[in-house]
């Protein structure tokens, strides 16, 4: 568990540093080139985590997972503004609530998927071998870039 937190220290360290920085682009750029860009880079993140094998370096999957938070980073603030920016001030509270809702039910649902994957995937004994856990990797990265073809299509 320790080992596990150290491995994320840096990815959560990176996304509160992304976040501001991507919520002023999100003011200035357009939604779509910026989710489409987090959805690359999370995307990369998800391939590369799935190509390395299990004796893969310390800093390395920090480093995967780094990219993974900075897809991410980019992606949220640049949502929330192209789905909130064309509502009407009357509207916004249940625009907000409404996307705080499907972001929380999708990454609730998300996550079952990949402990199901994992679950029923390749095991030794009782313990989930590296071939289950890659491919639950790349699960998440075909989601992920699926996610581009209904951002494609946004006005914003």
């Amino acid at each position: 568990a320790t080992e596990a937190g150290l491995l994320m220290l840096p990815a959560g360290v990176v996304l509160g540093i992304v976040f501001p920085l991507s919520g002023r682009l999100a003011d200035k750029r357009s939604a779509r080139s910026l989710v489409l860009f987090g959805i690359g880079v999370f995307a990369l993140s998800a391939v590369l985590f799935a190509l390395t094998g299990q004796y893969a370096g310390f800093g390395w999957l920090a480093l995967w997972a780094v990219l993974g938070r900075i897809g991410i980073g980019f992606m949220l603030p640049a949502l929330s503004t192209g789905a909130l920016n064309p509502l009407p001030k009357e509207q916004l509270g249940a625009g907000s609530s409404t996307i705080n809702f499907a972001r929380q039910l999708g990454g609730a649902l998300g996550v079952n998927v990949v402990a199901l994957t994992i679950e029923f995937g390749e095991h030794q004994g009782s313990v989930p071998t590296a071939a289950a856990f890659e491919s639950a990797w790349w699960l998440v990265a075909v989601f992920v870039a699926l996610a581009a073809v209904p951002v494609w299509k946004m006005r914003v």
